[in-house]
Protein backbone atom coordinates (compact mmCIF):
# COMPACT_ATOMS: atom_id res chain seq x y z
CA UNK A 1 0.00 0.00 0.00
CA UNK A 2 1.50 2.96 -1.24
CA UNK A 3 0.90 7.20 -0.47
CA UNK A 4 1.14 9.59 -3.30
CA UNK A 5 1.07 13.26 -3.70
CA UNK A 6 -2.04 14.64 -5.73
CA UNK A 7 -1.48 18.52 -7.09
CA UNK A 8 -3.87 20.24 -9.28
CA UNK A 9 -4.24 23.71 -10.63
CA UNK A 10 -7.74 25.75 -11.18
CA UNK A 11 -8.05 27.64 -14.14
CA UNK A 12 -10.25 30.46 -14.74
CA UNK A 13 -13.26 29.86 -17.01
CA UNK A 14 -11.88 30.18 -20.71
CA UNK A 15 -8.28 29.26 -20.59
CA UNK A 16 -7.32 27.14 -23.03
CA UNK A 17 -5.67 23.75 -21.83
CA UNK A 18 -3.07 21.85 -24.34
CA UNK A 19 -3.98 18.14 -24.31
CA UNK A 20 -1.86 15.87 -22.32
CA UNK A 21 0.40 13.73 -24.57
CA UNK A 22 2.62 11.25 -22.47
CA UNK A 23 4.93 9.69 -25.12
CA UNK A 24 6.32 13.52 -25.49
CA UNK A 25 5.70 15.01 -21.68
CA UNK A 26 7.19 12.24 -20.30
CA UNK A 27 9.20 10.54 -22.33
CA UNK A 28 12.93 12.20 -21.24
CA UNK A 29 11.52 12.01 -17.31
CA UNK A 30 10.65 7.86 -18.06
CA UNK A 31 13.73 7.60 -19.99
CA UNK A 32 16.00 8.92 -17.02
CA UNK A 33 13.37 7.13 -13.81
CA UNK A 34 14.24 3.51 -16.05
CA UNK A 35 17.98 4.83 -15.63
CA UNK A 36 18.58 3.08 -12.01
CA UNK A 37 22.50 1.74 -11.56
CA UNK A 38 23.67 5.00 -14.35
CA UNK A 39 25.32 7.91 -13.10
CA UNK A 40 22.90 10.86 -12.77
CA UNK A 41 26.19 12.64 -14.42
CA UNK A 42 26.26 11.30 -17.90
CA UNK A 43 29.72 13.28 -18.94
CA UNK A 44 32.66 11.14 -19.93
CA UNK A 45 34.34 10.43 -16.97
CA UNK A 46 38.19 9.53 -15.58
CA UNK A 47 38.05 6.89 -13.09
CA UNK A 48 40.11 6.22 -10.28
CA UNK A 49 40.30 2.03 -8.77
CA UNK A 50 41.77 1.13 -5.67
CA UNK A 51 41.87 -2.45 -3.96
CA UNK A 52 42.66 -1.95 -0.40
CA UNK A 53 42.47 -2.85 3.75
CA UNK A 54 41.43 -1.02 6.67
CA UNK A 55 43.41 -1.65 9.61
CA UNK A 56 41.31 -0.97 13.10
CA UNK A 57 41.39 2.51 13.51
CA UNK A 58 42.78 3.41 10.69
CA UNK A 59 42.43 6.10 8.13
CA UNK A 60 43.00 5.27 4.17
CA UNK A 61 42.95 8.05 1.42
CA UNK A 62 41.12 6.95 -1.58
CA UNK A 63 40.97 9.91 -3.58
CA UNK A 64 42.53 12.97 -4.52
CA UNK A 65 42.50 16.30 -6.73
CA UNK A 66 44.56 19.48 -6.81
CA UNK A 67 42.31 20.68 -9.46
CA UNK A 68 38.56 21.69 -10.27
CA UNK A 69 36.38 19.35 -10.94
CA UNK A 70 33.78 16.87 -9.91
CA UNK A 71 33.07 13.93 -8.85
CA UNK A 72 30.48 12.29 -10.38
CA UNK A 73 30.13 8.65 -8.95
CA UNK A 74 32.01 6.62 -6.10
CA UNK A 75 31.57 2.61 -6.28
CA UNK A 76 32.23 0.28 -3.64
CA UNK A 77 32.87 -3.15 -3.17
CA UNK A 78 32.99 -5.01 0.12
CA UNK A 79 33.96 -8.87 0.54
CA UNK A 80 32.43 -9.18 3.77
CA UNK A 81 28.78 -7.63 3.77
CA UNK A 82 28.58 -6.99 7.65
CA UNK A 83 27.10 -4.65 10.50
CA UNK A 84 30.07 -3.80 11.30
CA UNK A 85 31.53 -2.41 7.53
CA UNK A 86 28.31 -0.33 6.68
CA UNK A 87 28.15 1.31 10.23
CA UNK A 88 31.69 1.31 11.51
CA UNK A 89 33.37 2.40 8.40
CA UNK A 90 32.76 5.93 7.18
CA UNK A 91 33.60 7.92 4.08
CA UNK A 92 34.75 11.51 4.45
CA UNK A 93 35.13 14.18 1.87
CA UNK A 94 36.83 17.57 2.07
CA UNK A 95 36.51 19.88 -0.54
CA UNK A 96 38.75 22.94 -1.52
CA UNK A 97 40.83 22.45 1.41
CA UNK A 98 37.90 22.67 4.17
CA UNK A 99 39.01 21.61 7.74
CA UNK A 100 36.05 19.81 8.41
CA UNK A 101 34.61 17.47 6.16
CA UNK A 102 31.56 18.09 4.05
CA UNK A 103 30.96 14.09 3.42
CA UNK A 104 31.02 12.56 6.98
CA UNK A 105 28.25 9.09 7.03
CA UNK A 106 29.27 5.81 7.91
CA UNK A 107 28.97 3.39 4.35
CA UNK A 108 25.79 1.90 5.32
CA UNK A 109 23.42 5.00 4.56
CA UNK A 110 25.97 7.10 2.30
CA UNK A 111 24.64 4.03 -0.10
CA UNK A 112 21.50 4.31 0.70
CA UNK A 113 20.95 0.61 2.23
CA UNK A 114 21.73 1.54 6.09
CA UNK A 115 22.68 -1.03 8.22
CA UNK A 116 20.93 -3.83 10.90
CA UNK A 117 22.32 -5.34 13.42
CA UNK A 118 20.72 -9.04 12.80
CA UNK A 119 23.20 -11.50 11.68
CA UNK A 120 22.32 -14.24 9.28
CA UNK A 121 22.10 -17.93 10.45
CA UNK A 122 25.47 -19.26 10.33
CA UNK A 123 25.51 -21.16 6.20
CA UNK A 124 22.01 -19.30 5.60
CA UNK A 125 22.03 -17.52 2.13
CA UNK A 126 22.28 -13.73 2.88
CA UNK A 127 18.74 -11.93 2.97
CA UNK A 128 20.16 -8.85 1.73
CA UNK A 129 19.90 -10.14 -1.85
CA UNK A 130 18.91 -8.85 -5.43
CA UNK A 131 15.63 -10.65 -5.07
CA UNK A 132 12.84 -9.79 -2.22
CA UNK A 133 14.08 -12.07 0.33
CA UNK A 134 12.14 -12.09 3.61
CA UNK A 135 10.95 -14.35 6.43
CA UNK A 136 7.60 -14.68 7.99
CA UNK A 137 6.96 -14.26 11.82
CA UNK A 138 3.40 -14.40 12.47
CA UNK A 139 1.53 -11.91 11.21
CA UNK A 140 4.26 -9.40 10.05
CA UNK A 141 6.85 -10.53 6.90
CA UNK A 142 10.36 -9.50 7.57
CA UNK A 143 13.36 -9.09 4.94
CA UNK A 144 15.86 -6.87 3.53
CA UNK A 145 15.49 -5.86 -0.29
CA UNK A 146 18.69 -4.34 -1.90
CA UNK A 147 18.24 -0.07 -2.53
CA UNK A 148 18.30 0.47 -6.32
CA UNK A 149 17.05 4.44 -6.33
CA UNK A 150 18.75 6.91 -8.68
CA UNK A 151 21.17 8.55 -6.70
CA UNK A 152 22.32 5.49 -4.45
CA UNK A 153 21.88 2.06 -4.13
CA UNK A 154 23.33 -1.47 -5.26
CA UNK A 155 23.68 -3.79 -7.97
CA UNK A 156 25.33 -7.15 -8.20
CA UNK A 157 28.94 -5.83 -8.91
CA UNK A 158 28.70 -3.60 -5.28
CA UNK A 159 27.43 -0.08 -4.19
CA UNK A 160 27.16 3.30 -5.55
CA UNK A 161 26.13 6.89 -5.19
CA UNK A 162 25.73 9.34 -7.84
CA UNK A 163 24.98 12.22 -6.67
CA UNK A 164 27.74 15.39 -8.13
CA UNK A 165 29.84 16.62 -6.00
CA UNK A 166 31.87 19.58 -7.08
CA UNK A 167 34.64 21.39 -6.31
CA UNK A 168 36.36 24.17 -7.11
CA UNK A 169 40.29 23.59 -5.85
CA UNK A 170 40.85 20.88 -4.61
CA UNK A 171 39.36 17.40 -2.99
CA UNK A 172 40.26 14.62 -0.94
CA UNK A 173 38.51 11.47 0.17
CA UNK A 174 39.35 8.98 2.73
CA UNK A 175 37.86 6.15 4.56
CA UNK A 176 38.12 5.82 8.23
CA UNK A 177 37.60 2.46 9.97
CA UNK A 178 36.12 3.01 13.60
CA UNK A 179 35.79 -0.67 14.45
CA UNK A 180 38.23 -2.39 16.46
CA UNK A 181 38.80 -5.34 13.71
CA UNK A 182 40.65 -5.46 10.07
CA UNK A 183 38.24 -5.09 7.36
CA UNK A 184 40.61 -6.84 4.35
CA UNK A 185 39.24 -6.89 0.47
CA UNK A 186 37.79 -3.57 -0.06
CA UNK A 187 37.39 -2.25 -3.74
CA UNK A 188 36.77 1.46 -4.62
CA UNK A 189 36.22 3.25 -7.57
CA UNK A 190 35.90 6.80 -8.53
CA UNK A 191 34.74 8.47 -11.53
CA UNK A 192 35.32 12.83 -11.87
CA UNK A 193 35.24 14.95 -14.50
CA UNK A 194 37.62 17.51 -14.71
CA UNK A 195 36.88 21.60 -15.02
CA UNK A 196 35.87 24.74 -13.09
CA UNK A 197 32.07 23.58 -12.20
CA UNK A 198 29.42 26.24 -12.86
CA UNK A 199 29.82 29.37 -9.97
CA UNK A 200 26.23 28.58 -9.44
CA UNK A 201 27.62 25.10 -7.78
CA UNK A 202 27.34 24.43 -4.01
CA UNK A 203 28.87 21.80 -2.35
CA UNK A 204 27.26 18.44 -1.60
CA UNK A 205 27.37 17.34 2.17
CA UNK A 206 25.83 13.71 3.33
CA UNK A 207 26.00 14.25 7.64
CA UNK A 208 25.15 11.32 9.83
CA UNK A 209 23.73 11.92 13.55
CA UNK A 210 22.35 9.32 16.10
CA UNK A 211 20.12 9.64 18.85
CA UNK A 212 19.66 6.49 21.18
CA UNK A 213 17.67 7.29 22.86
CA UNK A 214 15.58 10.04 21.88
CA UNK A 215 14.60 12.68 24.17
CA UNK A 216 10.46 13.26 25.00
CA UNK A 217 9.07 15.81 23.25
CA UNK A 218 12.31 16.86 21.39
CA UNK A 219 12.05 15.43 17.35
CA UNK A 220 14.69 13.27 16.43
CA UNK A 221 17.00 15.92 14.00
CA UNK A 222 18.02 14.59 11.01
CA UNK A 223 19.26 17.50 9.58
CA UNK A 224 19.99 21.00 11.37
CA UNK A 225 22.15 23.63 9.03
CA UNK A 226 22.95 27.25 8.28
CA UNK A 227 23.68 28.64 4.67
CA UNK A 228 21.53 28.51 1.74
CA UNK A 229 21.17 25.62 -0.80
CA UNK A 230 18.40 22.72 -0.85
CA UNK A 231 18.21 19.81 0.86
CA UNK A 232 17.93 16.50 -1.37
CA UNK A 233 16.80 13.13 1.06
CA UNK A 234 17.90 11.28 3.77
CA UNK A 235 17.96 7.33 4.40
CA UNK A 236 17.10 7.03 8.25
CA UNK A 237 17.55 3.62 10.64
CA UNK A 238 14.71 3.59 13.16
CA UNK A 239 15.14 0.77 16.04
CA UNK A 240 12.77 0.48 18.73
CA UNK A 241 14.14 -0.19 22.80
CA UNK A 242 11.27 -1.63 24.19
CA UNK A 243 10.12 -4.02 21.74
CA UNK A 244 8.54 -7.16 23.61
CA UNK A 245 9.22 -10.59 22.55
CA UNK A 246 5.71 -11.85 24.17
CA UNK A 247 4.02 -9.54 21.64
CA UNK A 248 5.68 -10.23 18.87
CA UNK A 249 3.64 -10.25 15.30
CA UNK A 250 1.95 -7.36 17.05
CA UNK A 251 2.46 -3.75 15.76
CA UNK A 252 4.96 -2.30 18.01
CA UNK A 253 6.55 0.28 15.83
CA UNK A 254 4.42 2.88 17.17
CA UNK A 255 7.14 5.59 16.73
CA UNK A 256 6.67 5.46 13.23
CA UNK A 257 3.67 7.16 14.24
CA UNK A 258 5.81 10.78 14.41
CA UNK A 259 5.01 13.56 12.13
CA UNK A 260 8.12 14.45 9.88
CA UNK A 261 8.85 18.39 9.67
CA UNK A 262 10.64 20.88 8.15
CA UNK A 263 11.69 24.23 9.53
CA UNK A 264 13.02 27.36 6.67
CA UNK A 265 14.94 30.01 7.39
CA UNK A 266 14.79 30.72 10.88
CA UNK A 267 11.02 30.15 10.94
CA UNK A 268 9.50 28.83 14.28
CA UNK A 269 6.24 27.37 12.49
CA UNK A 270 7.49 23.90 10.59
CA UNK A 271 7.14 24.84 6.38
CA UNK A 272 5.69 21.62 5.70
CA UNK A 273 5.14 18.11 7.87
CA UNK A 274 3.06 14.64 7.51
CA UNK A 275 0.65 12.50 9.34
CA UNK A 276 3.51 9.91 10.32
CA UNK A 277 6.97 8.80 9.38
CA UNK A 278 6.00 6.61 6.66
CA UNK A 279 4.58 9.09 4.90
CA UNK A 280 7.17 11.20 4.18
CA UNK A 281 8.93 8.15 2.99
CA UNK A 282 5.85 7.74 0.62
CA UNK A 283 4.79 4.20 2.08
CA UNK A 284 2.05 3.17 4.33
CA UNK A 285 0.08 0.84 6.62
CA UNK A 286 3.48 -0.67 8.16
CA UNK A 287 2.55 -3.93 9.90
CA UNK A 288 -0.64 -4.52 8.37
CA UNK A 289 -0.59 -8.16 7.04
CA UNK A 290 0.52 -8.68 3.50
CA UNK A 291 0.44 -5.09 3.00
CA UNK A 292 3.69 -4.54 4.86
CA UNK A 293 6.54 -5.14 2.51
CA UNK A 294 10.22 -3.88 1.97
CA UNK A 295 10.34 -2.41 -1.25
CA UNK A 296 12.63 0.03 -2.97
CA UNK A 297 11.66 2.45 -5.98
CA UNK A 298 13.96 4.59 -7.71
CA UNK A 299 13.07 8.05 -5.32
CA UNK A 300 11.93 6.27 -2.21
CA UNK A 301 12.04 3.03 -0.01
CA UNK A 302 11.35 0.79 2.44
CA UNK A 303 14.52 -1.75 1.81
CA UNK A 304 14.74 -2.97 5.38
CA UNK A 305 12.66 -4.49 7.98
CA UNK A 306 14.47 -7.16 11.01
CA UNK A 307 13.51 -8.07 14.09
CA UNK A 308 15.75 -9.87 17.00
CA UNK A 309 15.59 -8.48 20.41
CA UNK A 310 14.47 -5.02 18.55
CA UNK A 311 12.66 -3.85 16.22
CA UNK A 312 14.72 -2.59 13.00
CA UNK A 313 13.36 -0.29 10.17
CA UNK A 314 15.67 1.71 6.92
CA UNK A 315 14.05 3.79 4.69
CA UNK A 316 14.90 6.36 2.38
CA UNK A 317 13.48 9.41 0.24
CA UNK A 318 15.35 11.48 -2.04
CA UNK A 319 13.80 14.79 -3.11
CA UNK A 320 14.86 14.70 -6.87
CA UNK A 321 11.93 16.69 -8.59
CA UNK A 322 10.91 17.92 -4.89
CA UNK A 323 14.21 19.79 -4.12
CA UNK A 324 13.46 22.00 -0.33
CA UNK A 325 15.45 25.13 -0.77
CA UNK A 326 16.28 27.46 2.09
CA UNK A 327 17.98 30.50 1.97
CA UNK A 328 18.67 31.07 5.85
CA UNK A 329 18.60 28.42 7.58
CA UNK A 330 17.08 24.60 7.12
CA UNK A 331 16.32 21.54 10.10
CA UNK A 332 14.68 18.95 9.04
CA UNK A 333 13.16 16.84 12.18
CA UNK A 334 11.21 13.66 13.03
CA UNK A 335 8.94 12.84 16.09
CA UNK A 336 8.96 9.51 17.41
CA UNK A 337 5.43 8.40 18.35
CA UNK A 338 2.42 10.44 17.78
CA UNK A 339 3.14 12.37 20.86
CA UNK A 340 6.90 12.90 20.28
CA UNK A 341 7.41 10.85 23.78
CA UNK A 342 8.49 6.75 22.62
CA UNK A 343 12.05 6.81 23.45
CA UNK A 344 13.79 4.78 20.02
CA UNK A 345 17.28 4.73 18.44
CA UNK A 346 17.12 6.50 15.34
CA UNK A 347 20.75 7.71 13.19
CA UNK A 348 20.47 8.57 9.44
CA UNK A 349 22.44 10.33 6.69
CA UNK A 350 21.17 13.52 5.63
CA UNK A 351 22.20 14.52 2.23
CA UNK A 352 21.93 18.72 0.67
CA UNK A 353 24.00 20.74 -1.05
CA UNK A 354 25.10 24.20 0.61
CA UNK A 355 27.11 27.51 0.34
CA UNK A 356 27.73 28.46 3.88
CA UNK A 357 26.82 32.39 3.58
CA UNK A 358 23.22 33.22 4.32
CA UNK A 359 21.55 34.43 1.18
CA UNK A 360 18.51 35.91 3.49
CA UNK A 361 19.50 38.50 6.05
CA UNK A 362 17.35 39.50 9.39
CA UNK A 363 16.57 43.49 8.79
CA UNK A 364 14.21 44.71 10.93
CA UNK A 365 11.69 43.55 13.56
CA UNK A 366 8.22 45.68 14.39
CA UNK A 367 6.69 44.32 17.99
CA UNK A 368 2.99 45.26 18.48
CA UNK A 369 2.01 46.70 21.95
CA UNK A 370 5.69 48.11 22.44
CA UNK A 371 5.34 51.90 21.86
CA UNK A 372 8.96 52.65 21.21
CA UNK A 373 8.59 50.04 18.46
CA UNK A 374 5.52 51.26 16.84
CA UNK A 375 6.74 54.47 17.12
CA UNK A 376 10.08 53.73 14.96
CA UNK A 377 8.10 51.84 12.29
CA UNK A 378 5.72 54.60 12.05
CA UNK A 379 2.70 52.05 12.50
CA UNK A 380 -0.49 52.92 12.22
CA UNK A 381 -3.55 50.47 12.23
CA UNK A 382 -7.00 52.02 11.07
CA UNK A 383 -9.56 50.19 12.94
CA UNK A 384 -8.53 47.73 15.89
CA UNK A 385 -11.05 45.02 16.84
CA UNK A 386 -9.05 43.57 19.82
CA UNK A 387 -6.00 43.48 21.64
CA UNK A 388 -4.00 41.69 24.24
CA UNK A 389 -1.57 39.49 25.51
CA UNK A 390 -0.80 35.91 24.99
CA UNK A 391 1.93 33.30 26.32
CA UNK A 392 2.27 30.33 24.01
CA UNK A 393 4.45 27.93 22.26
CA UNK A 394 5.23 26.97 18.87
CA UNK A 395 3.68 23.76 17.86
CA UNK A 396 6.76 21.19 17.05
CA UNK A 397 9.98 20.19 18.28
CA UNK A 398 10.59 21.20 21.93
CA UNK A 399 7.52 22.58 22.37
CA UNK A 400 4.06 21.05 23.84
CA UNK A 401 1.12 21.95 23.16
CA UNK A 402 -1.69 21.30 25.54
CA UNK A 403 -4.11 19.25 24.96
CA UNK A 404 -5.99 16.41 26.50
CA UNK A 405 -3.78 14.04 24.83
CA UNK A 406 -0.90 15.24 27.00
CA UNK A 407 -2.55 14.56 30.30
CA UNK A 408 -1.69 11.20 30.79
CA UNK A 409 2.46 12.16 30.60
CA UNK A 410 1.80 15.38 32.37
CA UNK A 411 2.26 13.42 35.61
CA UNK A 412 1.18 16.56 38.18
CA UNK A 413 4.14 18.98 36.02
CA UNK A 414 2.55 22.46 34.65
CA UNK A 415 2.32 23.10 31.21
CA UNK A 416 4.52 25.66 31.73
CA UNK A 417 7.40 23.22 32.45
CA UNK A 418 7.20 21.29 29.99
CA UNK A 419 7.10 24.06 27.32
CA UNK A 420 8.78 26.80 26.04
CA UNK A 421 6.21 29.16 25.98
CA UNK A 422 6.35 33.13 24.05
CA UNK A 423 5.24 35.81 25.58
CA UNK A 424 3.73 38.38 22.92
CA UNK A 425 1.18 40.89 22.73
CA UNK A 426 -0.89 42.03 19.52
CA UNK A 427 -3.95 42.84 17.55
CA UNK A 428 -6.71 41.90 15.34
CA UNK A 429 -7.30 44.95 12.82
CA UNK A 430 -10.58 45.39 10.69
CA UNK A 431 -9.55 48.15 7.38
CA UNK A 432 -5.59 48.73 6.95
CA UNK A 433 -2.18 48.35 8.46
CA UNK A 434 0.73 50.54 7.75
CA UNK A 435 4.59 50.27 8.79
CA UNK A 436 8.04 51.06 7.94
CA UNK A 437 10.62 48.53 7.61
CA UNK A 438 14.35 48.77 6.88
CA UNK A 439 16.02 46.92 4.51
CA UNK A 440 19.46 47.25 3.03
CA UNK A 441 19.81 49.28 -0.24
CA UNK A 442 21.77 46.05 -1.96
CA UNK A 443 18.72 43.92 -1.20
CA UNK A 444 17.11 41.61 -3.79
CA UNK A 445 14.00 41.06 -2.34
CA UNK A 446 11.75 41.06 0.92
CA UNK A 447 10.30 38.73 3.22
CA UNK A 448 7.63 39.88 5.64
CA UNK A 449 6.85 37.01 8.40
CA UNK A 450 4.12 37.50 10.64
CA UNK A 451 3.86 36.17 13.73
CA UNK A 452 -0.08 35.38 15.32
CA UNK A 453 -2.25 33.13 17.21
CA UNK A 454 -3.64 30.43 15.94
CA UNK A 455 -6.85 31.45 16.79
CA UNK A 456 -7.49 35.13 18.06
CA UNK A 457 -9.39 35.91 21.48
CA UNK A 458 -12.64 37.80 19.58
CA UNK A 459 -13.28 34.21 17.42
CA UNK A 460 -16.96 33.80 19.20
CA UNK A 461 -15.52 35.20 22.01
CA UNK A 462 -13.46 32.22 22.85
CA UNK A 463 -10.38 32.54 25.43
CA UNK A 464 -7.76 30.44 24.66
CA UNK A 465 -7.91 28.26 27.89
CA UNK A 466 -11.94 27.79 27.04
CA UNK A 467 -11.52 27.27 22.78
CA UNK A 468 -13.88 24.63 22.30
CA UNK A 469 -11.25 21.43 20.74
CA UNK A 470 -12.12 21.44 16.96
CA UNK A 471 -12.40 25.51 16.57
CA UNK A 472 -11.74 26.76 13.13
CA UNK A 473 -10.23 29.98 12.44
CA UNK A 474 -11.21 31.72 9.80
CA UNK A 475 -9.29 32.58 6.55
CA UNK A 476 -7.34 36.03 6.83
CA UNK A 477 -6.48 37.94 3.72
CA UNK A 478 -4.80 41.61 3.08
CA UNK A 479 -3.88 43.12 -0.43
CA UNK A 480 -0.33 44.21 0.10
CA UNK A 481 1.46 47.69 -1.09
CA UNK A 482 5.01 48.54 -0.99
CA UNK A 483 5.93 52.63 -1.26
CA UNK A 484 2.35 53.09 -2.78
CA UNK A 485 2.54 49.72 -5.38
CA UNK A 486 0.25 46.51 -5.40
CA UNK A 487 2.05 43.37 -4.88
CA UNK A 488 -0.27 41.23 -4.62
CA UNK A 489 -2.62 39.05 -1.70
CA UNK A 490 -1.44 37.52 1.44
CA UNK A 491 -3.55 35.39 2.31
CA UNK A 492 -4.18 32.40 5.29
CA UNK A 493 -6.66 29.53 4.67
CA UNK A 494 -8.96 28.51 7.66
CA UNK A 495 -7.01 26.65 10.36
CA UNK A 496 -7.28 24.75 13.44
CA UNK A 497 -7.05 26.93 16.28
CA UNK A 498 -4.55 25.36 17.86
CA UNK A 499 -3.03 26.29 21.24
CA UNK A 500 0.17 27.42 19.56
CA UNK A 501 1.91 30.56 18.06
CA UNK A 502 1.23 30.75 13.75
CA UNK A 503 4.23 32.23 11.95
CA UNK A 504 3.12 32.68 7.70
CA UNK A 505 5.08 35.04 5.20
CA UNK A 506 4.81 36.75 2.46
CA UNK A 507 7.28 37.71 -0.32
CA UNK A 508 8.13 40.65 -2.03
CA UNK A 509 9.97 40.96 -5.21
CA UNK A 510 13.14 42.79 -5.86
CA UNK A 511 11.69 45.05 -7.81
CA UNK A 512 9.61 46.67 -5.42
CA UNK A 513 12.95 47.03 -2.66
CA UNK A 514 16.29 47.02 -4.73
CA UNK A 515 18.54 50.35 -3.87
CA UNK A 516 16.22 51.60 -0.80
CA UNK A 517 16.64 51.57 2.49
CA UNK A 518 13.04 52.03 3.70
CA UNK A 519 9.89 50.35 2.46
CA UNK A 520 6.26 51.66 3.62
CA UNK A 521 4.12 48.83 4.01
CA UNK A 522 0.61 49.02 3.71
CA UNK A 523 -2.16 45.95 3.97
CA UNK A 524 -5.37 46.25 3.42
CA UNK A 525 -7.52 43.76 4.72
CA UNK A 526 -9.86 42.20 2.55
CA UNK A 527 -13.67 42.78 3.35
CA UNK A 528 -15.31 40.17 5.69
CA UNK A 529 -11.85 39.32 7.07
CA UNK A 530 -9.64 40.55 9.73
CA UNK A 531 -5.84 40.24 10.46
CA UNK A 532 -4.04 39.42 13.40
CA UNK A 533 -0.49 40.33 14.24
CA UNK A 534 1.85 40.20 17.24
CA UNK A 535 4.90 40.86 15.31
CA UNK A 536 6.45 41.41 12.19
CA UNK A 537 10.09 40.70 10.87
CA UNK A 538 11.88 41.77 7.57
CA UNK A 539 14.32 39.68 6.17
CA UNK A 540 16.30 40.50 3.05
CA UNK A 541 17.84 38.87 0.00
CA UNK A 542 21.19 39.39 -0.64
Amino acid sequence: MLFYEIYYHSFSRGTGVNAFTPKLELGPALERWAAVGQPLDRRPSRSVTRELELPAGAIVPIWTSSAPGTVTAIYLKLSQLSYQALRQVKIKAYWDGELEPSVNSPLGPFFGTGYWPVPDPPGATPRYGFTPLASKTGPVELGRVETRSLPVGATRDGFYNFFPMPFFQSARLELVNESDALLSGVKVAVHSVAGRPAPSSAHFHARWREENPTLPYHDYTVLETRGHGHYVGAVVVMSSINYDPGKRGQAQRWHLEGDARFYLDDKRTFDGGSTGTEDYFMGGWYDVGTMDKVFSFPANGYPVHDIDSQDHTVMFRFHLTDLVPYYRSFRFALEHGPEGNLPTDYSGTAFYYQVDTPALEFTDQLTIGDLRSEQSHAYFPSKISWKGCRDLPFEGDRQIVFTNAYKADLKGATHESLSETVHACGQRVRGAIEFTVSVPAANQGLELRRMLDYASADIAGQEMDKRPRLLIAPREAAQVFVDGQKVGEWYAPPRHARLAWLEDEFEVPGKFTAGKRKVRIRLEVMPGTSWSAFQYRAYSYR
